[in-house]
């Protein structure tokens, strides 16, 4: 099931008002226990969209996009944190370089890093702050959507799980 425009909001605790930013799209910004129900979701990040699968439980998280081959354009992976925190991100297994761009619990840029290689690991790479949520995209991204720190992201649909 994809749910997007300004109508739908599964909680009314959630709602935000229609004029604070980060509720473009699907007329709120989910919680934690939200995005457990989602298997991905569509985000606007600067002249580009993005199809996020989501990482919501550790084992997710620790995973990330270990072992892939590859993403599309317009691929990612969308984490999910409980809470704010400096989420640090490695590059254990993978095959391809990727930007890591952290937000903030308002879906606000904080942080980015840009064309991470695999020959990285083991460097945890950090954002400069606290972040809530972080996405990973093919490399070369942030570039192509002119995204840059405070940059606000806003969320165009959500696909529920089965």
């Amino acid at each position: 099931m994809i749910a997007s425009g300004v109508g739908f909001v599964a909680s009314k605790q959630q709602a935000l008002k229609s004029t604070d930013p980060t509720s473009a799209g699907i007329g709120y910004l989910p919680s934690y226990t939200d995005f457990q129900s989602y298997d991905t979701i569509t985000l606007q990040l600067g002249e580009k969209n993005v199809v996020a699968e989501l990482a919501v439980s550790s084992v997710e998280r620790v995973k990330g996009l270990s072992g892939r081959p590859t993403l599309a354009d317009n691929e990612g992976l969308f984490f999910v944190f409980p809470h704010d925190s400096r989420h640090g991100i490695w590059m254990k297994d993978m095959r391809f370089a990727i930007d890591i761009i952290w937000l903030d619990h308002n879906l606000r840029i904080v942080d980015i890093a840009r064309e991470v290689s695999p020959e990285t690991f083991p460097k945890v790479f950090e954002p400069k702050g606290d972040s809530r949520y972080v996405l990973e995209v093919p490399h070369g991204f942030s570039d192509l959507a002119s995204i840059t720190i405070n940059t606000q992201v806003h969320i165009t649909s959500v696909e529920q799980k089965q």
